[in-house]
């Protein structure tokens, strides 16, 4: 246990010299005796005692509570109080003095003088401890961002925190005292009716932790609504911590060092607020968001998805009350490619404005992809919708006009009623889709109507059905590969090769690729079936060593060559097969070729540097075939079969033919007729000669197995 050190400020050095020897001999260590208060202060700073024992009275008329309240101002000890003198007047002036923790009548014995030093610090040591918790506490309260009140149990203001001052828009001085409710009322968020502070507080009452709310917000004195998190809680046991409780007892009397709240009875209540106005302002920002368009500021497609739902859902099967429309500019890619992104933009906004002009206030209207619209007419008749929507394609056309440009907008709209036959939303969406999509073909501007005896738009609903049937099937793997030879017509033309054919499998039957193909091509599938088919092809070719020698021909389609992930995939999967690319040959028909000139360019560039080959299909039917042939890398020319078919009826067709495969030679390409279908077409092409034949003559299509 740590030894206590004392100093002795005393002007009777017998006295001193005795209380000294005392002190020794209970064990204390004394630093230092002075007999004046000049000489205690000049060497006090450097002996660091834990306690002073000071005599009142010093030579020369010092007094020596005054040496005191300096010693404990500047060096933060405390000092016990020697006196012969127990009058009232002198117990007051001690209690005033700061650091003044006890007092020792003379004449006094070792033990009093010891259980004096012992308590006195023990009590000094305490109020320390709680001046710590003070200043904890004040920070504390302080530096808390959450409003802090405590109330009275009639709600009179006792304390406020600054957060509560902040909230409340007044100061402490300005509101302990007065009733809560001068400066704050409380409302309820959904009916906007008064909640009386006391009904709300009485709920605490018995409860553990209080009460919590959220759904309530404030008015302030000056108007303002203020939106509040809180809780409520009672003080069950009360806070005995100053005299503003009303005790009648001085700050010093009652606690030197008071906390920062005043005392509070049992009746009592905290009151903690969060101002969440502004949290519950985003968060009224990011539910919009959530459901419209940031663009346009109409709904978006998933609202509108809910909002279609429920018009399915009160659908009346008879007399169907609600249509929805689909909507979608025409040559919307020609508006961003002469007027940018930001002129396109605009003519979104300035249709989404039109739309809501035009249509009934009823109507829930959506954008729902870049240049589409998703619209619901609620209550009204399938012949009055009609009209509607007739007028909204008139009133739509119309010259748009961004900087020093102009150009003609129109819009193209498929509409089906809603009825339950149609099962769930998404066959809503495919049959106005469709109409919409044969609205356009014919030319745009127009409205279309799903009925059962519309052809164009049945046809275009059997292609949506055969989206979900391709993706399925090869989710499920249930495509396969086919090939047909390609057979050299001279001795010395090369290898022979395989056109890699594909087929799709359900149940018992083979679905070949010119009912689905088409589907896929025009709804962006071909980039995943050709990687389908790139993957099986490299993985039949490494594990079959009798066909080491062949070279397959694998058909790439416009989308794949404009799929900017496609040529990384391709590359990885051939160092990852160690697939030797010399047994590959890319097929591009000549409109994609030419279409995608730059694009067909760099790519056929790149794959033949690796050793790839590549062949122009159907060549011959693309406009200006030769201006383009001499810059396009191509090993073959794959003769379009509508020439080869009727080569041996038609002189021209034959001198085409011959005319293609010569420039091929001059140009150093060989050539390939397909559609070979008789032998009479085969000899014909013999007498040219082509380099390869291909057709149901020389081989029909067959499983590409082992």
């Amino acid at each position: 246990m740590k030894q206590v050190a004392v100093v002795i400020v005393e002007d009777e050095a017998v006295i001193a010299l005795d209380i000294k020897r005392r002190l020794e001999d209970l064990g204390y260590r004394v630093e230092g005796v002075f007999q004046n208060a000049d000489e205690c202060l000049e060497k006090i700073g450097n002996l660091h005692p834990d306690v002073v024992l000071m005599d009142i009275l010093l030579e020369e008329g010092q007094d020596g509570l005054v040496l005191a309240q300096r010693i404990y101002d500047e060096y933060g000890v405390p000092s016990i109080f020697l006196t012969a003198y127990s009058d009232s007047t002198t117990v007051e002036r001690i209690k005033q003095v700061r650091g003044a923790i006890g007092y020792l009548l003379k004449p006094f014995n070792e033990r009093e003088m010891a259980v004096t030093i012992e308590l006195s610090l023990f009590r000094h040591h305490l109020h320390r401890e709680l001046e710590i918790q003070r200043t904890w506490l004040s920070s504390l309260f302080s530096s808390i961002g959450e409003a802090i009140i405590l109330l009275d149990e009639d709600g009179g203001i006792l304390f406020l925190n600054p957060g509560a001052e902040e909230l409340i828009d007044a100061t402490s001085n300005e509101a302990v005292g007065k009733p809560l409710v001068e400066f704050i009322r409380f409302y309820d968020v959904d009916t906007g009716e008064e909640i009386p502070f006391l009904s709300l507080a009485q709920e605490s009452r018995g409860r553990e932790g209080g009460i919590i709310f959220d759904h309530i917000y404030l008015l302030t004195s000056t108007g303002e609504r203020i939106f509040v998190q809180g809780t409520i809680s009672n003080l069950t046991g009360g806070l005995q911590t100053g005299n503003r409780g009303g005790s009648g007892r001085t700050e010093d009397e009652e606690h030197p060092y008071p906390l920062p709240f005043p005392s509070v009875s049992s009746g009592g209540f905290v009151l903690v607020l969060r101002n969440i106005t502004e949290v519950r302002r985003l968060s009224t920002i990011v539910r919009y968001q959530s459901v419209h368009d940031p663009l346009t500021g109409l709904l978006n497609r998933s609202q509108l998805l809910t909002s279609l739902q429920e018009s399915l859902r009160q659908a009346d099967p008879d007399t169907p009350l609600d249509t929805f429309a689909f909507l979608d500019i025409d040559q919307f890619k020609v508006v961003n490619d002469v007027f940018g992104h930001i002129g396109g933009d605009v003519l979104l906004k300035e249709t989404a404005d039109l739309l809501r002009k035009k249509l009934p206030d009823e109507s829930t209207i959506a954008r729902i992809g870049d240049d589409e619209f998703g619209i619901i007419l609620r209550g009204v008749k399938s012949g009055d919708a009609e009209r509607i929507l007739r007028r909204l394609v008139t009133s739509l056309r119309r010259s748009f006009i961004w900087e020093d440009k102009t150009l003609p907008v129109t819009v193209s709209i498929g509409a089906v009623a809603i009825t339950p036959r149609h099962g769930d939303i998404y066959r809503v969406l495919a049959a106005a889709d469709a109409a919409c999509a044969v609205a356009k073909e014919e030319g745009g501007n127009r409205l279309r109507i799903v009925s059962p005896e519309d052809t164009d738009v049945q046809h275009r609903l059997g292609e949506l059905h055969w989206i979900a049937r391709l993706q399925q099937a090869i989710r499920e793997e249930r495509l396969t590969l086919y090939a047909q030879d390609i057979i050299p017509l001279g001795a010395h033309n090369g290898f022979p090769k395989k056109e890699i054919l594909v087929r799709l499998k359900e149940e018992e039957t083979l679905i070949l690729p010119g009912e689905f193909i088409p589907v896929a091509e025009r709804y962006n599938l071909m980039p995943l079936i050709d990687r389908w088919i790139i993957e099986a092809v490299l993985q039949y070719g490494t594990s079959t060593p009798d066909h080491r020698d062949t070279v397959f021909a694998v058909n790439l389609s416009s989308a794949t060559l404009l799929d900017e992930g496609f040529p990384d995939f391709f590359l990885r999967r051939l160092k990852e097969t160690q697939f030797p690319p010399s047994r590959l040959c890319l097929e591009i028909t000549e409109t994609t070729a030419i279409r995608n000139f730059r694009k067909a360019s760099l790519f056929i560039r790149r794959f033949r540097e690796m050793g790839c080959s590549f062949a122009l299909d159907d060549f011959g039917m693309g406009f200006s075939s030769f201006a383009y042939l001499k810059h396009l890398p191509v090993d073959f020319l794959k003769i379009d079969g509508s020439f080869v078919q009727t080569i041996v009826e038609n002189e021209v067709d034959y001198q085409l033919v011959k005319s293609i495969h010569t420039m091929g030679k001059i140009m150093g390409k060989k050539t390939i007729a397909e559609f070979v279908s008789s032998r009479e077409i085969y000899e014909k092409l013999a007498t040219i000669p082509v380099d390869y034949v291909q057709g149901f003559f020389v081989g029909e299509p067959h499983p590409l197995t082992p």
